[in-house]
């Protein structure tokens, strides 16, 4: 219950992050490349749905096992990385997100905040997670 949890608190804040971004944004440019060729465009989305169903894949296993043991520390320490996966990846793409908010920014890389420590904060959090 509380992986299957941890993955819709996740899911839900990474499709709203998405969904405001491209609404601001009109588009994500980093597709506008490979939308010239159909063929492409279909392999990144393919490939992005494989990378949720592998991601998913722990969950849906453990959601199908009869488990009724009780949570020890292993549980609460993965628990804890996930936390700090999630603050992470949460506080790059808020950070993000306003640093490309400013017009002054333009076609500059941020390296204030959370990106101060690495160059891809997010993925970390992603990777925690």
């Amino acid at each position: 219950m509380i992986t299957a949890l941890c993955s819709v608190v996740w899911m839900t804040r990474l499709g709203t992050f998405l969904f405001l971004r491209i609404s601001r944004d009109g588009k994500d440019a980093r597709f506008d490349a490979i939308k010239q060729n159909w063929l492409s465009f279909l392999g990144a989305w393919t490939l992005q749905a494989a990378w949720v169903v592998l991601t998913q894949l722990p969950v849906l296993m453990l959601n199908s096992s009869n488990d009724a043991k009780p949570v020890g520390w292993i549980d609460a320490l993965a628990l804890l990385a996930w936390a700090v996966g999630f603050f992470f990846e949460f506080k790059a793409d808020l950070e993000k997100f306003t640093f490309r908010g400013d017009p002054n920014n333009k076609d500059k890389f941020i390296t204030s905040g959370v990106w101060a420590l690495s160059q891809h904060p997010n993925y970390f959090g992603e990777i925690c997670m």
